[in-house]
Parts: C-alpha cells; sequence; structure tokens
C-alpha cells in the first residue's frame, strides 16, 4: 500500500513539475519594463551596458533568441503585448 502511495505522489509531483513551466513571454516583458526604466534613467553607455548585461544574466533571457522566437510564434506578439499593457 505504502508504494502505491509513492507511486502515485511520484506521478503527481511529475505532473505539477511539467505544468509549472515559466512562461518566457512574461520574462521577457519583465525584461523589456526594466530595459527601459534603465534607459531612461542612465544617461552613461558604459554603466548603461553593463547593467543591461547583468539584467539579461539575472532575467536569464537573450533578447535576441526571444525576438527570434516570437518571430516564429506570431501568437506570442498578442500575449507580449497583453503583458506589457497589463504592468502599466
Amino acid at each position: 500500500m505504502i508504494s502505491a502511495r509513492r507511486l502515485i505522489l511520484s506521478i503527481l509531483i511529475i505532473i505539477g513539475a511539467s505544468c509549472s513551466r515559466r512562461d518566457p513571454t512574461l520574462d521577457f516583458a519583465k525584461y523589456l519594463q526594466q530595459e527601459k526604466r534603465l534607459r531612461a534613467k542612465i544617461r552613461n553607455t558604459q554603466v548603461l551596458e553593463d547593467s543591461l548585461e547583468i539584467m539579461k544574466k539575472r532575467y536569464k533571457i537573450d533578447p535576441d533568441h526571444e525576438l527570434m522566437r516570437l518571430q516564429k510564434e506570431p501568437a506570442d506578439w498578442v500575449e507580449l503585448l497583453r503583458k506589457l499593457r497589463r504592468a502599466k
């Protein structure tokens, strides 16, 4: 009986982990908002570039890769715009 419970629990954990993937569109929307704030706040080019690199590492995001992904999946553009609009 205990092994059946462990099996069921293991299956539920696997299902839960696979369903709770991070939303790359939401992460990209947050990144874009932060980038906009930084660009408005920081005028020094070198400081801005350093700050953007740190932010890319923090969000674990590559903007060029995200834009290519959005090109391949146009429906995600709509989702990105909605998330950006909600965040204002």
